[in-house]
């Protein structure tokens, strides 16, 4: 093998090297930016869960009261046919 001929593949193999570095290093950065992302979505993960608990407690409040009112609409209802049909009474008399 000549002298031009060994510089050439030690060439050859020194970039081959220099590739496989940078592959990692870009590898690497890859992974930073993903384990970033990672924790980006976790975080806001947890706060989803936390306003999903809030608004899952106040649509069962708003459940409950819904069904007092329609207690109470009852009620009114009942009392107010009650009250017609003496006013209807009163005006047969």
């Amino acid at each position: 093998m000549t002298e031009r001929e060994s510089a050439k593949t030690r060439l050859e193999d020194a970039v081959a090297r220099l590739e496989t570095a940078i592959g990692a290093v870009t590898d690497h950065s890859k992974t930073a930016e993903l384990e970033k992302e990672r924790g980006q979505l976790n975080e806001e993960l947890t706060s989803l869960r936390t306003e999903h608990k809030g608004v899952t407690e106040q649509l069962q409040s708003l459940q409950e009261d819904y069904k007092a009112l329609e207690k109470v609409v009852d009620q009114v209802t009942d009392r107010l046919d009650t009250t017609i049909d003496r006013l209807r009474s009163v005006l047969e008399a």
